[in-house]
C-alpha cells in the first residue's frame, strides 16, 4: 500500500508539472480496452457483474498505452467496486471527427451530486467511512483526469439518467 502510495504521488506530481514523460504512439484503443476488460472479468464474475462492450472499429489514437491502460484501470476498478451484486458494467467506444469516447457506465446508485464536483480532487472520498481495505488512496481519479488531461483529452464523471455511474474518456485521434 505505501509503495502504491509513493507511485501515485510520484505520478500526480509529475503531472501537475507537466513533466510526465509520455510515450506517444499510435495507438490501437479498442484493443486496450479489450485488453484491460478482460484483467476484470474474474472480479466481476465473483460479484455477478455482467461487462457489457460496444466498441466500435478502431481508429488510432496517438497516446502512451500504459498510462491510457492506466486510467482504464482506475476506472473498471471503480466500476466493479461500486456496481451492486447482479449489477452491469458497460463500456461503449465511438468516435467523432476529432476524437475517440470512452464511456464506461455502472449500475450502482452513481455520485452524489453533492460530491460530484470533488470526485476528481486528491485524497477525496465520496464514502469517508470505508475502510482502507475497501477504498483507495483517494488518488486515483484524480490520477487519470491528470493522465487524460496530459494526453490532450480529458475526462468526465455524471451520473446517468437510468442511474449508475458514468466516466467519458476523450481523447483525440491520431
Amino acid at each position: 500500500l505505501l509503495n502504491r502510495l509513493v507511485e501515485d504521488l510520484r505520478v500526480i506530481t509529475l503531472t501537475d508539472a507537466g513533466e510526465l514523460k509520455l510515450t506517444l504512439r499510435p495507438l490501437n484503443l479498442k484493443d486496450l480496452v479489450t485488453n484491460t476488460v478482460g484483467q476484470f472479468t474474474a472480479g466481476a464474475q465473483e460479484k455477478n457483474i455482467e461487462i457489457i462492450t460496444s466498441l466500435e472499429n478502431s481508429r488510432m489514437v496517438l497516446a502512451d498505452g500504459e498510462r491510457v491502460q492506466q486510467i482504464l484501470h482506475n476506472l473498471l476498478q471503480n466500476g466493479v467496486r461500486y456496481t451492486p451484486e447482479g449489477g452491469k458494467l458497460c463500456l461503449d467506444l465511438r468516435y467523432d471527427e476529432k476524437n475517440a469516447v470512452l464511456t464506461v457506465r455502472d449500475t450502482g446508485d452513481g455520485i452524489a451530486e453533492d460530491v460530484l464536483p470533488y470526485i476528481f480532487d486528491r485524497f477525496y472520498r465520496a464514502e469517508r467511512s470505508r475502510s482502507k481495505a475497501v477504498g483507495g488512496t483517494g488518488l486515483g481519479l484524480a490520477i487519470a483526469r491528470n493522465l487524460a488531461e496530459a494526453h490532450q483529452g480529458s475526462l468526465t464523471a455524471a451520473n446517468h439518467p437510468k442511474g449508475g455511474a458514468v466516466f467519458t474518456l476523450t481523447l483525440p485521434l491520431a
